[in-house]
């Protein structure tokens, strides 16, 4: 398995036509690696313990930073043998070398400074504001945050959080309303929509058997909101 990393971001993947890789497998590696600042320093070579890769025995991880970056390079292997570090490593170095002359690296280190994206209508301040279609696409500017989940391969998009709401109380609120939609949908047939409303926000889940969405906004905004945000997302 290899993998480059951006922060707490996969970047790319690849794996043995043979091995598939675990969603939690994948979180635990790049929480492990990403929280180490030791892993920073040098190449490393360490153990780490997957369950859904062996629950009997250490996985082998090979980890290289890019000097003064978030960008890590990692390989996986289930053998601990010398020679295999230094097999990896000399296709790790051919990696990060591809990934600096061909200027792939300094657009990851961009991309990491816009994320998470923010989500805006994207009309310039002299735009007729009166117009219908202008009206739809000024909806954008007041969602709170909206997610998009594909089941088949556990990947998810998450937007910025709305200033109003980043302190960690208002946070763990917006997400547990979240958790609250997807249990009231569970088991149900798809698709299937739920919106619940507080006294100030509504929140609205969307399942059917290719995604999963969630969308938080302020009460009382045109149900409206819901379409802009898919279109915008596709």
């Amino acid at each position: 398995l290899g993998l480059v990393l951006a922060g707490h971001r996969v970047v790319a993947m690849a794996q043995h036509k043979q091995f598939k890789s675990h969603p939690q497998d994948i979180c635990v590696l790049v929480n492990f690696i990403m929280s180490s600042s030791s892993l920073r320093t040098a190449e490393a070579w360490t153990p780490v313990c997957l369950p859904h890769f062996h629950n009997a025995a250490f996985a082998y991880a090979y980890v290289s930073f890019f000097e003064n970056s978030d960008v890590a390079v990692v390989f996986l292997s289930s053998m601990d043998e010398a020679d295999q570090f230094y097999a990896i490593s000399q296709h790790a170095h051919h990696l990060k070398n591809m990934l600096v002359s061909t200027n792939t690296l300094s657009q990851i280190e961009s991309a990491i400074l816009q994320t998470p994206v923010e989500l805006k209508s994207g009309l310039s301040p002299d735009a007729n504001r009166d117009l219908p279609e202008n009206q739809l696409a000024l909806l954008l500017d007041r969602v709170i945050h909206f997610a998009y989940f594909v089941p088949a391969t556990s990947q998810v998009f998450s937007s910025a959080v709305s200033p109003a709401y980043r302190d960690k109380a208002r946070r763990k609120m917006l997400f547990r309303n979240y958790g609250r939609a997807r249990a009231m949908l569970a088991g149900g047939p798809m698709p299937c929509q739920v919106c619940l409303a507080s006294d100030r926000e509504c929140y609205y889940a969307w399942h059917n058997s290719d995604f999963h969405f969630y969308l938080a906004v302020p009460r009382g905004i045109s149900t409206q909101v819901v379409g802009q945000a898919y279109t915008w997302l596709k």
